[in-house]
């Protein structure tokens, strides 16, 4: 559970008091160690990726809950018996899932597994991002401090260095992939870009954002919603790295979304088994 080794995993130090909080839209409660949103505007609904036991385990308890905007559960088990789902983002149709050591895809329109890769080597898939104007789908590893891409159906290692501090949560966003680093043997987890042709990483405008980093969202071209599962906190930040306010939401805040028109943000709450929506003001989201 993530409550013992979820959060043994990932213990780092906790973080410095938070400030102010946005203001709670809503929450919903009953679901089992949820890690990830994801929002499909084409459908307004946004889907929950589940663990449901160890972050870790090949136990096939995980599954992905679909919920309405206002916070009503419209569907627990959308898509069940996977082993610990995190990350998640869509392509063509298509539902990219980071499962432990392999990527899924799920039909957005049925619900159905269409097809599976095996990710040699990977220890814990965390997050994954689908570039739609390349259609590339990128998939970290905060285990190994490997970025994969998958593109046409082949799999590929983008980038893989201890610079990546444990990489987690992605982005695609004013030409390169930005990544919030867990933590690793380079040090406490940060920001970092890569550079979407060579691979090229470099750390974010010297950033002064640090800790576990895990969830990761763009504020249009401007700054990051950023969480810290262990410290609790939601951090937005610009584009910079410098933290410009910090909020305390409680431990195993997760891998976030912010919907940007709606002035909305999605913290899965995996410690307390919950979704908690967060009005913040609304500005477009970052994209690719």
């Amino acid at each position: 559970m993530f409550r013992s080794s979820a959060m043994a995993m990932l213990l780092v130090l906790l973080g410095p008091a938070a400030q102010a909080a946005p203001v709670e839209a809503w929450r919903l409660d009953g679901l089992a160690e949820p890690w990830s949103a994801w929002f499909d505007a084409s459908r307004n609904v946004v889907f929950v990726s589940n663990v449901a036991g160890d972050p870790l385990a090949k136990d096939g308890n995980g599954f992905i809950a679909r919920v309405g905007l206002k916070g009503r559960l419209i569907e627990r088990d959308w898509v069940s018996g996977l082993d610990a789902p995190k990350g998640m983002s869509a392509l063509g149709g298509q539902l990219y899932v980071a499962d432990i050591d392999r990527i899924v895809a799920v039909d957005l329109a049925t619900g159905e597994v269409t097809r599976r890769w095996p990710v040699p080597g990977a220890r814990s898939l965390t997050d994954v991002y689908a570039a739609q104007r390349s259609g590339r789908v990128f998939v970290s590893d905060a285990l190994t401090d490997t970025v994969w891409v998958l593109k046409d159906g082949k799999l590929d290692v983008f980038a893989r260095d201890a610079e990546l501090r444990g990489p987690a949560g992605l982005r695609v966003n004013a030409g390169r992939l930005v990544v919030a680093g867990t933590g690793g043997a380079a040090g406490a987890g940060r920001l970092t870009a890569v550079n979407l042709e060579d691979s090229r990483i470099w750390e974010l405008g010297g950033s002064a954002v640090s800790g576990h980093l895990l969830g990761l969202d763009a504020i249009g071209d401007d700054g990051w919603y950023v969480t810290d599962p262990v410290a609790g906190l939601l951090d937005k930040v610009d584009e910079a790295g410098v933290v410009l306010e910090q909020t305390a939401v409680g431990k195993g805040a997760g891998d976030l979304a912010f919907l940007g028109e709606l002035g909305l943000l999605l913290v899965p709450m995996t410690a307390d088994d919950r979704l908690l929506a967060l009005k913040v003001p609304p500005l477009p989201g970052g994209g690719d």
